[in-house]
């Protein structure tokens, strides 16, 4: 099936394959990977995300496909992230495109599974249904056993949903409670 994001947590050096092992990573270059050409066609870097636009043409297919690369790199492995600002941004750009996106971290499901818990309470929101954080980990986690490995980890989705109300509530009641339970939220 057409996958039409990844996003993806990787520190620089954190794992024996690189980004540049599995696609392009400047702007105007391609390559070929098994019988797959690969185009990058346009880098958008922010501080702790970079963007990649890939044009995929799989052999013997005359239409290509587009894929966008999310890579946040600067989420060490085994710990939360500090600053959830482009975490939050990518996540709400994929859940608008409404298409099929891989949420993924090059070791293990730390990463990986936060980002779903994530997903999924926003998700929810947009769907106007209650979010239950606390539920939605459980319900991952008795599915794949180590998702989301730490209270970091855990605490990250907290903190990327008070970040995610405060940039996009302007009632003044939800306002006050943000920046009383959570004031440094960034």
């Amino acid at each position: 099936e057409e996958i039409h994001s990844v996003v993806i947590a990787i520190m620089p050096l954190e794992c024996s394959v690189t980004l540049q092992q599995i696609f392009p990573l400047l702007n105007g270059t391609y390559s070929n990977h098994g019988k797959m050409f690969l185009n990058n066609k346009k880098v958008e870097s922010t501080v702790a995300m970079t963007a990649y636009t890939l044009e995929i043409l799989p052999d013997g297919c005359s239409n290509s496909l587009f894929t966008t690369v999310y890579h946040i790199h600067n989420w060490k492995q085994k710990r939360g992230l500090d600053n959830v600002g482009d975490l939050v941004t990518t996540l709400e750009k994929v859940i608008k495109t409404n298409e099929n996106t891989v949420l993924m971290s090059m070791n293990g499901t730390g990463r990986a599974g936060t980002m779903l818990a994530l997903f999924n309470s926003m998700l929810f929101v947009n769907k106007g249904k209650e979010v239950n954080t606390k539920e939605i980990v459980e319900k991952l986690r008795a599915e794949r056993c180590g998702l989301i490995d730490n209270a970091e980890q855990y605490g990250t989705v907290y903190r990327a949903m008070a970040f995610w109300f405060k940039s996009k509530s302007a009632d003044e009641e939800v306002q006050k409670k943000i920046n009383e339970f959570a004031p440094c939220v960034q």
